[in-house]
C-alpha cells in the first residue's frame, strides 16, 4: 500500500470515528455537524483509493468534484455502492455547510449507514481490508 494512501486513510478513519457519535445524535445541530465530518471522511476515502489505484499519475484529482471522484473510482473498476445516496449526502452537506440549513437526525443516520457500508465495500475491494482494520502499524 502506498504511504500516501495509508496517511489519507488514517485521517479518514479518524474523521469517521469522530462523526459516528455526532451522526447518531437526536440533536439537529450535532447531527448536522456530524454530516459535515462524515462527508469529509468519505471524500478522503475516495481520494485515498484513487491514489492507491494510481489514478493520480494520469489525472489531477485535486480539481475533481465529489461526483467526479466517484466517477473516477468507477472508471478504475471499483464498485461504489449506494452512490446515489452518497451524492445526496454530499448535497445535504453543501446545504448545511454553505447555507446554514440543518439536517434531520434520522436522515443523517441513514447517510452514515450508507457511507459506512460504501467505505467498507470500497476499501475491501481496493485494499483487501476494511477501513476499521487499518492500523498505524501499516505505516
Amino acid at each position: 500500500m502506498r504511504e500516501s494512501t495509508v496517511h489519507a486513510l488514517v485521517v479518514a478513519r479518524t474523521l469517521l470515528e469522530q462523526a459516528a457519535p455526532l451522526c447518531s445524535s437526536e440533536d439537529r445541530y450535532l447531527a448536522s455537524s456530524g454530516l459535515v465530518v462524515l462527508q469529509d471522511s468519505l471524500e478522503t476515502v475516495l481520494y485515498a483509493l484513487l491514489l492507491e489505484k494510481g489514478v493520480d499519475d494520469d489525472k489531477n484529482l485535486d480539481r475533481k468534484s465529489f461526483d467526479e471522484l466517484i466517477g473516477e473510482l468507477r472508471a478504475s473498476g471499483v464498485a461504489v455502492p449506494r452512490s446515489g445516496t452518497l451524492k445526496a449526502l454530499n448535497k445535504q452537506r453543501v446545504l448545511v455547510k454553505h447555507h446554514a440549513q440543518l439536517a434531520e437526525p434520522a436522515m443523517v443516520r441513514s447517510y452514515y449507514d450508507a457511507a459506512d457500508d460504501a467505505i467498507g465495500s470500497m476499501t475491501n475491494d481496493v485494499l483487501g481490508q476494511s477501513l476499521r482494520d487499518l492500523f498505524i502499524a501499516d505505516l
